[in-house]
């Protein structure tokens, strides 16, 4: 029963719980025109007595916090990952204006130049300009690539990156650039533009199994260990939503 949900947006993350296996089958759904595959995360999680008695309420509390974001992480992987899938099938190519690859993608500023250039381009099918309003731009990038990045769009590395200043690529473009490091990206050079704005099309689009949106949390017996044991769940689904809306480069396609 997936429900559709919310706009991914591609942010960082680090680390996933271990998933448990066996909990969801694959399976495929279609809701409305995006299909859906289901992701299921999860986590064995223990809290020693120990931890108990010295800080029992920031312990828990610690706890509560690194399941919240290792399933947010979680999504995150499979919004990338479903990117990447799109890549691998066509669906994301040079002849759609998307794709970027070769020599050509190599990071710089030339190549994201070139993909913002692309971007502009895209076109809907009655001809009209898809990203003509981007208002600001996400530079994705994995872990390789942040001090490059960083120093592209600021001029300088470890310079925060907020909305609204004027950055060295935002000067050229003519709109904010923000670099987002994801983590998750499986090639060391591959980069992605995206039109950033919060009211635009992301590339992807998350439903929740039952439209549950937060993970589920169950204490388990404690057996012969000495302390306390949670399963954290979380089943979900990714689905591929505007694949105008983001350039992907990578030299080594």
């Amino acid at each position: 029963n997936f429900q559709p949900g919310y706009d991914v947006s591609i942010e960082p993350g680090i680390g996933i719980s271990p998933i448990i296996a066996g909990k969801v089958a694959s399976v495929q759904t279609v809701a409305e025109r995006w299909t859906y595959r289901a992701q299921p995360w999860g986590g064995i999680y223990s809290l020693p007595r120990e931890a108990i008695v010295n800080s029992s309420s920031t312990a828990i509390a610690a706890i509560v916090s690194n399941i919240v974001s290792s399933a947010r992480n979680a999504v995150n992987a499979a919004a990338i990952s479903r990117v990447i899938e799109d890549v691998d099938l066509g669906l994301v190519s040079a002849a759609g204006g998307n794709l970027i690859a070769g020599t050509g993608a190599v990071f710089g500023e030339q190549a994201v130049s070139a993909a913002f250039a692309l971007l502009l381009g895209q076109r809907d099918l009655a001809g009209n300009p898809i990203n003509s309003a981007t208002s600001h731009l996400s530079l994705i990038v994995p872990a390789a690539l942040i001090t490059a990045a960083q120093r592209l769009v600021t001029g300088q590395v470890g310079q925060a990156v907020e909305s609204g200043q004027t950055f060295v690529l935002g000067r050229a473009f003519g709109v904010p650039v923000r670099v987002v490091p994801n983590l998750y990206m499986t090639s060391p050079s591959a980069w992605m533009l995206v039109d950033g704005r919060p009211e635009g099309d992301r590339p992807v689009t998350l439903a929740e199994v039952n439209g549950e949106s937060e993970p589920t949390i169950d204490e388990l017996p404690t057996g012969e260990y000495d302390g306390l044991r949670w399963r954290a769940t979380r089943d979900f689904g990714v689905g591929s939503r505007n694949l105008r809306s983001f350039v992907y480069a990578d030299p080594a396609r």
